[in-house]
């Protein structure tokens, strides 16, 4: 087997026609001149494995600095950028290599890794993860060559079925979500030119509360120029309350299959308490099989998650179905390793104790509560114990605790008690909601 390996400027037309119907965006020319645009990637190599004049597989390499928020297009330090590619320069690729039917995978993978040594040479790899059927085949290879093995997962509708038969599938859960959503006047569409502004400030305020800068809004619009309406690869939903955005949900299209890029939501949202994130996801399954996709990926979430990443992850898990993939790594070497490293836990720290102390301030505030009479409408007594006392609050019970402290989480399963008072006495689900309330003194 022959391996080539090339630079943007060098690699040819043929690339992104030769792919498999089964490759991601990640692996196409058109997203490495993107990203390389953007300066998300500051070099990307694209290696290509022939045997006897015919194509086996393809893979694409990015390489830059790991702090594309800082030194990156549009950033605050963007001037340290050449500075920064050289002394933290990183490698990375996602869902590669891509091997063509009929061709060993592993032998593949070996062949490629050995073409890139070079160009690699002593940078550390931040990620490196394979297609997501490939499963843990490649991971005695990686291993011996200095990798970290560790799991990732995500969650994946899939979208072959009748949008019917997905409803059905959903049930009673999908009514609840969409009537809840005609009573708080919530309307979703597509994002256009108009909207940008508006996504953009959903965006912004979703990275502020978790303590990430964004890089701005000029970052924002090439971004979707690029990828949205100058290529039609990206596309968003937007969720609106009598007119304001509340919730956004950004995605990709190719080869027929959605991949989500995380979703934004207001702080009105979170302070009105105005649900629209399930709401979306049902949106754009419906919008993934008017435009005939395959399948969506909810993106990646942590198998080992706790905290508010648990609460991440149980959403995604009641729309699609799990599957662990490995996630390789090689971490940077010498002092600028030790000292990066350092900085990370060191913020990752600060994030940690401000979030506590968020938590801490909301258990001492008191929770002020009406009449539930007053305060809710009559509900469906199967859709409230099936879909609400069962999945919200024994499923997701100590995630909203951790996010929004025990006393909200006391008012939270009081109210639910009282919706149920004297519908369903002896059924499992209020018993199994009895017992958890239990578990937690009265506010």
């Amino acid at each position: 087997m022959e391996y080539r390996l090339e630079k943007i400027g060098q690699v040819g037309e043929w690339w992104d026609p030769a792919l498999p119907d089964n490759a991601s965006f990640y692996q196409t020319t058109e997203c490495a001149s993107a990203q390389l645009a953007l300066g998300n990637a500051r070099d990307a190599a694209f290696v290509s494995g022939w045997n006897h004049g015919k194509l086996a597989c393809q893979l694409v390499v990015y390489a830059g600095n790991d702090y594309p928020g800082l030194f990156g297009s549009g950033a605050r330090l963007a001037f340290l950028a050449p500075l920064a590619n050289k002394a933290l320069r990183t490698v990375w690729w996602d869902f590669g290599p891509v091997v063509r039917e009929g061709y060993d995978y592993v032998e593949c993978a070996k062949g490629c890794l050995d073409a890139l040594a070079g160009w690699i040479g002593s940078a550390p790899v931040k990620r490196a993860s394979l297609p997501l059927n490939k499963g843990g085949e490649c991971d005695a290879l990686f291993a011996a060559r200095g990798f970290r093995v560790a799991r990732h997962a995500t969650a994946i509708v899939d979208l072959n079925p009748p949008l019917e038969e997905l409803r059905e599938h959903y049930g009673k859960r999908l009514r609840y979500v969409l009537n809840r959503a005609e009573r708080q006047g919530i309307i979703v569409s597509e994002v256009g030119e108009g909207d940008l502004r508006d996504a953009y400030e959903l965006f912004a305020e979703t990275k502020k509360r978790a303590g990430v800068s964004d890089r701005g809004y000029a970052y924002f619009e090439r971004h979707w120029r690029l990828f949205g309406s100058g290529r039609g690869t990206t596309h968003a939903l937007i969720a609106r309350k009598d007119g304001k955005p509340v919730a956004l949900q950004l995605f990709s299209i190719f080869n027929a299959a959605i991949l989500q890029g995380g979703i934004s939501y207001s702080d009105y949202a979170v302070r009105e308490k105005i649900y629209g994130n399930d709401l979306l996801q049902w949106r754009l399954i419906e919008w993934g099989k008017a435009h005939h996709c395959v399948s969506d990926d909810l993106a990646g979430v942590n198998p080992d998650a706790e905290g508010k990443e648990a609460g991440i992850r149980a959403f995604k898990e009641k729309w699609g179905e799990t599957i662990e993939y490995p996630l390789y790594s090689k971490p940077r070497k010498g002092a600028i390793g030790w000292f990066e490293r350092s900085v990370k836990a060191l913020v990752a720290s600060k994030r940690e104790k401000k979030f506590q102390e968020k938590n801490k301030q909301e258990q001492e505030t008191p929770v002020e509560t009406e009449p539930v009479e007053a305060k809710h409408e009559p509900i469906e007594f199967d859709s409230v114990v099936l879909d609400i006392a069962i999945d919200a609050v024994i499923k997701d019970n100590e995630a909203f605790v951790r996010e929004r402290g025990e006393r909200a989480a006391n008012s939270l399963m009081g109210d639910l008690m009282a919706r149920l008072e004297g519908k369903c006495p002896g059924c499992t689900a209020y018993a199994r909601l009895e017992e958890k309330i239990r578990l937690y003194p009265k506010a």
